[in-house]
């Protein structure tokens, strides 16, 4: 079990090894509201030893604690500080249903360096 402390607050993630971790670009994935970080433990035993990726609890769901994010827009300020964290700055991203749908506001409200 993996964490990393967010805002204060120690958040949950899965991780699955890839070939070559400082080269690759994790796959990390968001869980749809409601749900938790090992809804992705299939698809990150199928992406092990080939892609390195990460699955989180968002707070408030799975093994983090904390009050659930109010909105798209406070996901996916949370999901960048999570980022921070780990130091992941080029990453693919998946998500399912609620988790998705930050998505589509993400690279349009994220400078580019």
């Amino acid at each position: 079990m993996a964490e990393v402390t967010i805002r204060g607050t120690k958040i949950h993630y899965l991780e699955g090894k890839g070939k070559n971790l400082s080269r690759d670009w994790p796959v990390v994935f968001i869980h749809g509201s409601g749900g938790n970080a090992g809804l992705w433990q299939k698809v990150l035993k199928e992406l092990e030893g080939e892609y390195r990726s990460l699955a989180i609890d968002l707070p408030g769901h799975g093994l983090s604690p904390g009050e659930g994010l109010k909105g798209v827009a406070e996901s996916a300020e949370w999901v960048k500080d999570f980022l921070e964290a780990l130091g992941l700055k080029n990453v693919v991203l998946g998500g399912h249903s609620f988790g998705g749908r930050w998505f589509r506001i993400w690279p349009f409200d994220t400078p580019r360096s």
